[in-house]
């Protein structure tokens, strides 16, 4: 629940500064899910917020929220990534003008050639020109509780990426890595000295070996892609 929540807070700060400084007009949110940032954030009344799902996901959402009003203009669209077809429809849905891509806790799950195709063809949607996406390296995974990921890779597919895959394959099709906020730094920086020393306590009482932490530049976190706007 940490790590979920040290990454939401590390995007709900990192996108309202992208939008300000790009000049944001459209946020496509694919793997929307349960994400409630269009309602949470300031963000500017005029920005189009597109959540992209499947449709079930998207209409337990609209159930749940009908009662509340979002703080932009927002747009719901059901794709399935793996069809290309219905991909196609996805780089349309752009409001005009400069365009951010979220895919938080998304990537890790899809088949790899779906994640190819994305990354190639989001670089040639001439309006997307900055990429947000999140990552777990194997190193980290390697100093956590292998229970913490058993059902992560029950959902997955058979052929999916790792972390380290994935940010190669986004960069090999166009995008510049620009920037990134690792959770190895950015999260001793968020959290509490007296949690720090709990965990460590806990570490120590269980008597369960655990893995080393991971170096200092480990790479996983969040991490902006960027291109050239059309």
């Amino acid at each position: 629940s940490f790590g979920i929540g040290m990454r939401t807070r590390i995007l709900d700060e990192w996108i309202l500064s992208v939008i300000r400084e790009n000049g944001i007009a459209s946020v496509l949110s694919v793997g929307a899910g349960l994400d409630s940032r269009p309602w949470r954030l300031k963000l500017p009344s005029d920005l189009l917020w597109t959540e992209v799902d499947l449709q079930p996901m998207l209409d337990y959402k609209r159930a749940v929220l009908a009662e509340d009003q979002p703080r932009c203009r927002l747009k719901r669209m059901a794709v399935d990534l793996n069809d290309t077809s219905q991909r196609a429809t996805l780089y349309g849905a752009a409001g005009g003008g400069p365009t951010l891509l979220i895919t938080e806790g998304l990537l890790m799950y899809l088949p790899a050639a779906t994640v190819q195709s994305l990354a190639s063809e989001t670089a040639a949607a001439s309006e997307i020109c900055c990429w947000m996406m999140d990552a777990t390296t194997s190193t980290l995974r390697r100093s956590i509780s292998t229970a913490t990921f058993k059902d992560i890779d029950a959902m997955r597919a058979a052929d999916h990426l790792t972390c380290e895959e994935i940010l190669a394959v986004v960069a090999l099709a166009g995008w510049h890595p620009a920037e990134s906020r690792t959770y190895r730094v950015y999260g001793m920086e968020v959290m509490p000295p007296a949690r720090r020393h709990t965990m460590a306590r806990m570490a120590a009482e269980s008597g369960v070996p655990t893995a080393p932490p991971p170096p200092i530049d480990d790479r996983s976190g969040v991490h902006l892609f960027t291109r050239p706007a059309a």
